[in-house]
């Protein structure tokens, strides 16, 4: 027989579902996951039933399942880590492997990829992270999808996951109390929870490019964002004001921030980027082109003056580089 409970829920943002049978279970999963998932090995008999509790951009699940059968899911845009209590599960996914039995968290799949593997018996809690959230966190929100990738499914120590289970053990808690109605609150536990994980699961993620959240403070990938954007634009006028909106910051912040990670100004590296840009040219100068043509391209609107900052630079007149 192929049925379902009717899920019920309530309005602190709990929800219980038991699935019976393969269609139910599949369905089950993709309400609650978001993900296309097919199942093997799934007897008629089989279980799987789920309690949630969600807030915002995090949800904590209790998942427990009666059978061994195994999987084929397709991507979904969260950080799900699993801390199995019991049974086992086994995953292949974006390039890493794992299989864990009780006791032990691991991520059950890299966010954007798809995965293969089997569960037998499980009984987990499994936290499940808005990756748009983690982005944040990690300052690649702005970055393709794809930078941020864990490069292990598993903790590589024991303190590492004795960190994983005690954050998650606040979380879990934390969220069933009276407070966690409010957004801020509960954002607060799925940024603990994500900068947790960050640091837990080897990863991509660099700890210099955290962007936090003190006034001030830039991190390095917002930092890199907008060099790329200086020099994608180079020719074009720029200033401190204009390559700080493309970065959604403050010309005084990204300021600060240029100082910290490059020890110079916004400007400066404008300046020496246009240099280097002049420079390349002028050593392969086409005909009728002249070095005041090459310094106005390049942003100079004082022909002495681009002569002067090339020579500091390159310790000659922009003339003799072109060998005439």
């Amino acid at each position: 027989m192929v049925d379902v409970d009717p899920p019920s829920e309530d309005p602190g943002g709990h929800e219980s579902v038991v699935a019976h049978g393969e269609n139910r279970v599949l369905q089950a999963l993709h309400d609650l996951y978001g993900m296309g998932v097919g199942l093997q090995d799934l007897h008629s008999g089989s279980q799987l039933m789920i309690q949630r509790s969600q807030r915002g951009a995090v949800a904590v699940d209790r998942v427990m399942s009666n059978s061994r059968f195994s999987f084929d899911a397709g991507p979904i845009d969260s950080l799900m880590v699993l801390h199995l209590r019991g049974g086992t599960y086994e995953t292949t996914t974006g390039g890493v492997s794992a299989h864990v039995a009780g006791w032990e968290p691991l991520i059950a799949f890299q966010p954007g990829s798809n995965a293969i593997g089997t569960v037998d018996h499980m009984d987990t809690r499994t936290i499940t992270i808005d990756m748009d959230l983690v982005r944040s966190v990690s300052d690649t929100a702005h970055d393709d999808r794809r930078r941020l990738r864990f490069t292990s499914l598993t903790a590589p120590s024991h303190g590492l996951r004795q960190a994983w289970m005690t954050t998650a053990d606040y979380a879990a808690r934390a969220l069933e109390t009276e407070s966690a109605a409010n957004p801020l609150f509960h954002d607060t536990v799925a940024r603990a929870l994500a900068g947790t994980a960050l640091a837990v699961f080897p990863n991509t993620f660099e700890l210099d490019d955290l962007h936090y959240t003190r006034a001030g403070f830039v991190g390095a990938a917002t930092v890199r964002r907008a060099q790329a954007f200086v020099e994608a634009c180079a020719a074009e006028p720029l200033t401190p004001a204009v390559v700080a909106a493309h970065v959604q910051l403050s010309a005084a912040a990204l300021e600060d921030g240029f100082r910290r990670h490059l020890s110079c100004s916004v400007m400066d590296f404008v300046t020496r980027l246009r240099l280097r840009r002049a420079h390349e040219e002028l050593a392969a100068l086409p005909a009728g082109t002249s070095v005041a043509q090459v310094s106005a391209r390049w942003g100079w609107t004082s022909h002495r003056r681009f002569v002067d900052d090339y020579r500091r630079v390159y310790g000659e007149i922009p003339r003799q580089r072109t060998g005439a």
